[in-house]
């Protein structure tokens, strides 16, 4: 009898053990999911487009002229925004023990590359539908970054045409991951 009794508290106590046990370990999982950081992710819905003179910020409008120094052409992403939670690959439970949440910006649409284009020749070096990037001054290098929430692409026409004519420009912007996004500018004098 004696030996069945500690028997018995052998196992219950081997038993309440394992229990305590995976208690814990849903316990810790708990807490390790709850201490991943929450981030703002943003998808992109498309593109805002303006002309703009530089000297006035005024939209250049269909078949108006502008001095080359003067041409903008503005580029904004649009998105829309949510909170997520990051998918990041197992790690031990003991990095868990977070004190502090981290806010981070993800982007699920990440630009790979701009290019502008126009209809009509514009010097020697660069015919009719060939990349115009080289005489636009780009403020941020385009392939490197994603694009950024609020975030505004200026391109600043740095040369002049050989001669003075209307131009309709075109922009195409390369996504990774998906289709191009591009647009037709209504035609502009662009003057010397």
């Amino acid at each position: 009898m004696y030996y069945f009794r500690i028997h018995t508290m052998k196992i219950v106590f081997k038993t309440l053990s394992l229990l305590a046990i995976v208690s814990m370990g849903i316990f810790m999982l708990v807490f390790y999911q709850s201490c991943k950081p929450q981030r703002n992710c943003f998808l992109l819905k498309g593109f805002r487009y303006f002309e703009l003179n530089s000297s006035t910020y005024d939209t250049i409008q269909n078949l108006d002229s502008v001095k080359f120094s003067h041409l903008n052409l503005r580029i904004i992403p649009d998105y829309d925004g949510f909170s997520c939670r990051v998918n990041t690959p197992w790690t031990f439970v003991n990095t868990a023990y977070a004190t502090k949440i981290q806010i981070d910006q993800i982007y699920h649409d990440t630009i790979k590359n701009m290019t502008i284009t126009s209809n009509q020749s514009f010097d020697s070096l660069h015919p009719a539908g060939t990349s115009l990037n080289d005489l636009f001054v780009i403020p941020v290098p385009i392939n490197s970054v994603s694009a950024g929430f609020g975030m505004n692409y200026d391109f600043l026409l740095a040369h002049a045409p050989d001669s003075e004519r209307f131009h309709q420009l075109k922009v195409t912007i390369d996504m990774v991951g998906t289709i191009p996004y591009d647009t037709v500018f209504p035609p502009i004098k662009i003057l010397k």
